[in-house]
C-alpha cells in the first residue's frame, strides 16, 4: 500500500507541472495563480503544498525536468574523437531534440520570455545564471583539452571559445521561439551548428 501511495504522490507532482507548464505557456509565469493550476491539474490547492513550497518553487521544478546535465555534456565531449567534434555533436543532438519534443520548447520559451525575473523570482534567475555559469565552465575546460591536441583554431582562448559556443545556442534558441521559420527544418539546426564549431577549428 505504501508503495501505491508513493507512486501516486509521485503522478500528482507530474501532473502538477504539466499543468503550470501548459498554463505557464498559454498566461505567463506571473498571470498564472496556483489556484489556477490546481484547478487544470484536477487537484486540490492543498495538493500543490504538499508538494511545493510555492509558485516559485514550482517553476524550479519544471525547469529541472528539461534542465541539461553538466556531466552529460562533459562526458559525452569526452567520448568523442576530440572535444570540438563532441561538443558540436552534442549540440546538434539537444536541439534537435528540442525540435523534435513540444514539452522540451514549452518550458524553453516559458524560461526566455514567459516569466519576469523579479521579486521572489529573482533567487530562480541567480539559479539559473549559475546553471549557465557551470555549463560555460565545463565547455571551457573541454576546449582546454582540444587546445592542447591541436583540435582548436591557434590562438583562440578555450574561454573565449565556451562563452561563444554558449552564446550561439541560446541565440539560435531564442531566435528560434520568436520566428520558427529561421529554423524550419533539422538541416539547417545541423548546418548552422556544424559551420559555428568548423569555424573554431580554422
Amino acid at each position: 500500500m505504501a508503495r501505491k501511495t508513493k507512486v501516486d504522490a509521485e503522478a500528482t507532482r507530474q501532473k502538477l507541472l504539466d499543468a503550470a507548464e501548459i498554463l505557464f505557456s498559454e498566461k505567463g509565469v506571473s498571470n498564472t495563480s496556483l489556484a489556477d493550476i490546481a484547478l487544470a491539474a484536477g487537484v486540490t490547492r492543498g495538493a500543490i503544498y504538499w508538494h511545493f513550497k510555492n509558485k516559485v518553487d514550482l517553476f524550479e521544478a519544471m525547469h529541472a525536468r528539461i534542465r541539461l546535465s553538466v556531466d552529460e555534456i562533459v562526458s559525452e565531449a569526452m567520448a568523442a574523437p576530440d572535444p570540438v567534434s563532441g561538443l558540436c555533436d552534442y549540440w546538434i543532438a539537444s536541439l534537435l531534440q528540442v525540435a523534435h519534443d513540444d514539452h522540451r520548447r514549452r518550458v524553453i520559451d516559458i524560461l526566455f520570455r514567459k516569466c519576469e525575473y523579479v521579486d521572489e523570482y529573482q533567487a530562480a534567475s541567480v539559479r539559473i545564471n549559475e546553471w549557465s555559469s557551470e555549463i560555460i565552465e565545463a565547455m571551457a575546460g573541454l576546449f582546454a583539452v582540444a587546445a592542447k591536441t591541436g583540435a582548436l583554431a591557434p590562438g583562440l582562448l578555450p574561454e573565449t571559445a565556451a562563452r561563444a559556443t554558449f552564446s550561439m545556442i541560446t541565440g539560435i534558441v531564442f531566435s528560434w521561439l520568436a520566428v520558427p521559420q529561421l529554423y524550419a527544418n533539422d538541416d539547417e539546426i545541423i548546418t548552422t551548428v556544424a559551420t559555428f564549431f568548423k569555424a573554431l577549428r580554422s
